[in-house]
């Protein structure tokens, strides 16, 4: 495996999913740098290092990746009795750089205190009318 291969951000995402699901949050490239999003926690941050030592950034997260798979899975289950309810969710998933679900909804009015109930995790963002 070439060291390109070896800092690539899905074998980083790999190792820290395997050897850390309650603490790993995900993995995102900014500008050339490798951001890891995590719970913070002092084992974590030296076994990656010794493990990839050209890592750039370690960054704060509230939640790992297990909690909020869980999370959107909450969301999803509820996803009827927001239709019973008139509100028309268009997606449900984990944000690009993994750290929130994301709830997209034309009507935003309605969705954010509909959603609050999930807590911070949660972020409600908005969605093309024309998908609704």
């Amino acid at each position: 495996m070439s060291r390109n291969d070896r800092q690539s951000p899905a074998t980083v995402e790999h190792f820290c999913r395997e050897h850390f699901p309650e603490h790993f949050t995900g993995v995102a490239v900014e500008q050339q740098t490798l951001l890891v999003y995590r719970r913070p926690h002092s084992g974590f941050d030296r076994r990656v290092r010794a493990e990839f030592p050209h890592l750039s950034r370690f960054v704060d997260s509230d939640s790992s990746r297990r909690q909020l798979v869980a999370l959107q899975g909450r969301v999803r289950a509820d996803h009827q009795e927001w239709l019973d309810r008139g509100l028309r969710i268009n997606s449900i998933g984990l944000t690009a750089d993994r750290v929130i679900v994301g709830v997209r909804s034309a009507d935003l009015t309605r969705a954010r205190p509909a959603i609050e109930r999930y807590g911070p995790a949660v972020l409600v963002q908005a969605s093309d009318p024309m998908l609704a």
